[in-house]
This record gives structure tokens, sequence and C-alpha cells, in this order.
């Protein structure tokens, strides 16, 4: 199973981070280009171009920008390609999967407990992770856990897949990469001038799809989230893929686990497939409805492959076009949040 699946598809990190310390609790805070291919789908030649990870699509009233995502990253990976700055510069709206900046976090500790603990708001459940763990495992976290702040104790209560969330979350920030990823970098700018934010899903939502991981699963991505090295390993993997705008090569990285092992399949059509569907409905709407272009961010890999948003938004009879990058070096210096419009 992908060690990276967790980093790819869920936005909850602040409030799995949150649960663990809870001093950590975070504060809220076009045109179509000339220079895109003719197809989504690259052509041979692409080895002597660099492409970005972001699409222009043309709707029934103006040209909307989709961007991949990826949720925690290094502060060296901005600033962001200018016709990414210029594309979200030109947006009326910000799109996400989730506001992770602006949420009631009541209610959304209310949501964890309901999909990422064993007993809810039953006080008499005594279910904890202990039952579900083999002797070697539980020793295993109990050497692993304290590496990252935490203890077996302090988060006996959680699921599998949400202390492996835990987990990676902390192993991420230890390793130095920032909890800002590209979805909040732009959520913290659209946030400052008021611009409006629309969300796809919600933490809520995002939270009962893994809780929906058959336990053997859960247990798996918790395995998966105690190889350190191959871990950061696979996460160095992406963070170059994405730079690169290789959509293919993410696509056939992801994959490949999935044609090998059954379990992984099934992981991937619970957070990828089943959600591209749902995203791409909301998407529809505003290629048909909106007047003003849209900046749409969601995780990378739900723009690449096969049941992938782009898949579906072409099979609907659009023509999603990936655009090329910049030639030049972007300046060294982080950009300044462009004035609203």
């Amino acid at each position: 199973m992908s060690r990276v699946l967790v980093v790819l598809f869920v936005a909850c990190f602040f409030f799995c981070d949150a649960m663990a310390n809870p001093a950590s609790r975070p504060t809220s805070t076009a045109t179509p280009n000339k220079d895109v291919n003719k197809a989504s789908t690259r052509p041979s030649s692409r080895a002597s171009q660099r492409y970005l990870f972001m699409w222009k699509v043309q709707g029934r009233h103006t040209t909307h920008t989709l961007l991949g995502s990826i949720h925690m990253v290094p502060k060296s990976f901005f600033p962001l390609d200018p016709k990414i700055e210029q594309a979200y510069h030109d947006a009326a709206a910000l799109v996400v999967e989730a506001d992770i900046h602006n949420v009631n976090f009541v209610s959304t500790t209310w949501s964890v407990l309901k999909y990422g603990t064993y007993c809810g708001f039953n006080p008499f459940c005594t279910d904890n992770l202990r039952n579900d763990l083999s002797p070697a495992l539980q020793k295993r976290l109990e050497r692993v856990l304290p590496r990252y702040g935490l203890t077996l104790d302090a988060v006996a209560r959680f699921k599998p897949w949400f202390v492996s969330v835990m987990i990676q979350a902390q192993a991420l920030q230890k390793a130095g990469i920032s909890k800002e990823g590209i979805d909040a970098y732009f959520l913290k700018r659209a946030t400052a001038k008021q611009q409006p934010i629309k969300q796809l899903e919600s933490v809520a939502s995002q939270l009962s799809i893994f809780n929906q991981l058959p336990p053997r699963l859960q247990i798996q991505l918790l395995k998966d989230s105690l190889e350190e090295q191959k871990f950061h390993q696979s996460f160095q993997q992406i963070l170059r893929i994405w730079k690169e705008g290789d959509a293919e090569k993410l696509d056939k990285a992801l994959r490949e686990e999935t044609q090998r092992n059954p379990d992984a399949r099934m992981t991937y059509q619970l957070l990828l497939d089943k959600r591209n569907v749902g995203m791409t409905k909301i998407i529809l709407g505003y290629l048909r409805n909106e007047k003003q272009p849209h900046f749409i961010v969601v995780g990378a890999a739900h723009y690449i492959g096969k049941n992938s948003i782009i898949d579906f938004l072409q099979r609907a009879g659009y023509h999603p076009k990936q655009i090329l990058a910049t030639s030049k070096k972007p300046a060294s210096s982080r950009p300044k949040p462009s004035k609203a419009p």
C-alpha cells in the first residue's frame, strides 16, 4: 500500500495534531492560456518541456483553473510558478477540498470522536487500539511513538487510520516539512483578502471516508506509517513528480501498487475514485453556471489517471488542458499576496 496515501488525500492534519497535542490547536487567520497543449495527455516530446500540475478548462461562460495540491510541503517549495500565481490572482473565488482555516473546532472535534475513535460518544465502551494490535506491532508502536512526542496510552482511543495520520504528520514536521500545503497557502491568502472560498467536501466527510476502511486496511496504513525511511523516500518522489508536472508518472507510481495488491486497490477506490465522482459533479456546476473564473485546488492525485476529475470532465465533453511551466525561473523570494482585483 502506498506510504503517501494519507499525505496526498486528506486535509485533516491540523485536527489530528490538535487532538494529540491540544496546545497546537490552529487558529483561522480567466482567460485561456496560449501556452496550453492541445490535449490533457501530453505528447511524447514532453521531455523538452516542463508542465505544471495545473489545467485550464473552458466553461460555458469563462475559463476555470484546476491546480493539484500536496497538503504538506517544504517551505522551499515556494514561490510557485508565476502562471499559478497569475491564475489565482485572476480568479473570483477559491475552491478547495475543505476549508481547514475556517472551521468550527468544536464540531470538528465531535467529528473526530465519531469517526476517529473506537468509542465515539459511548462512555461505557472499552474498545481501544491495543485490542487490534498484534504483540509485535504493539511493541513497535511503543518504541516509535515517543519520537513524535506521543505514547501508546495517549493514542489508544483512536482508530488505526487516525493514528497513522498523526504519525505521518508528525514525521513530516520533524523532517522540516511545514504544516502549510499548497491548498493551505492559498486559503491563507484568500482569507486575508476576503475572497470567496468554496468547499467540494468538508473535514467531517473526509474523516468519514477513512472510517470506511476495513480494519485490516487501517492496520496496514498504521504499519506503513512506521516505515519512516521508505515513507520519506516516497514523499520526496511525490514532490519531485509534482515539480515536473508529470501526471502520468504520478499515476503510474500510485497505480502500480494497486495492480499488485487488492487491498491497496480498495483503499485507492475509497480515498480517490469515490470522492472524484462527488467533486466532479460540483465542478461541472461551476463550468455550466459560474460567470467568473474559479481557482480549484485539490489533492494532485484527484487529477490523474482513470476515474480522475480530469477523466470525468473529458467524459462530460470538456477539454482540460495542462499548462506549460514558465521558462524563466521564478524569483528566489516568496511573492507577496496579490491584492484583490
